[in-house]
């Protein structure tokens, strides 16, 4: 899907694919692009899913870029009860891996925690 000039991939054929390539020794594998995702017509984006039991999950660093242009800044009252921000680099990294961590979880049946 393309509007405005931003790809967007479509989550479910990007699944099918892993399945297809999983590894039968495999407990889980997952896909990881910097293309945006979503998941149908009514999603504006998904920054990844699993699939159920299936063993495998996608999820993209896009959205966790901090130079991704929807990206918003907080408002200033809201900056002094942070802590000082961490390099962009360092902080997409912490963003991606908890995304890892939380696809992978439900490739073991652990929902959400809200």
């Amino acid at each position: 899907f393309v509007a405005h000039n931003h790809v967007q991939l479509r989550i479910n054929p990007l699944l099918d694919v892993l399945v297809q390539q999983k590894p039968k020794e495999a407990h889980c594998l997952i896909g990881v692009t910097m293309y945006d995702l979503y998941d149908d017509r009514t999603d504006s984006f998904s920054v990844g899913m699993a699939a159920g039991g299936s063993g495998v999950g996608v999820f993209s660093f896009c959205r966790y870029d901090p130079c991704f242009s929807l990206f918003k800044v907080p408002h200033p009252s809201k900056q002094a009860a942070r802590p000082p921000m961490l390099p962009a680099e360092k902080l997409m990294l912490q963003r991606c891996c908890k995304t890892l961590v939380h696809e992978i979880a439900h490739n073991y049946y652990i929902g959400h925690c809200i």
